[in-house]
């Protein structure tokens, strides 16, 4: 089994929003903690890693499955196997194409409106 993990750490004053993808979920980061997803997968693999003012998209690998801790606490699980991917493409990019890239922050997500309502 094929393990990698990566730190995502909030050293800022406002929470951070940390993107889980393929699963398109997101996880807040409180001010001054630090949160560690850990990937595996039976085939070898590494997380696509993109950081931003306001948050930090984590990629996975297809095969792999993850687990986010808190400090050795599990915050969430992601069991379902990231599917396969066409050869030739990352997984930012098979995201991208597919969906325009990871969701937005919750604080917009509130703000819309929902599909079926439109006035």
């Amino acid at each position: 089994m094929f393990e990698v993990a990566e730190v995502v750490n909030n050293p800022g004053a406002e929470p951070l929003e940390l993107w889980c993808e393929p699963w398109a979920e997101s996880i807040r980061v409180a001010p001054g903690r630090r949160l560690t997803i850990v990937g595996k997968s039976p085939r070898e693999g590494r997380f696509e890693v993109e950081r931003t003012e306001s948050g930090v998209v984590i990629y996975a690998w297809p095969g792999s499955t993850a687990v986010v801790y808190d400090e050795g606490t599990v915050v969430r699980t992601f069991p379902t196997p990231v599917p396969d991917i066409p050869a030739g493409m990352s997984m930012k990019g098979f995201v991208g194409s597919l969906f325009g890239g990871p969701g937005q922050p919750a604080e917009a997500r509130e703000l819309q409106k929902p599909w079926w309502r439109l006035w």
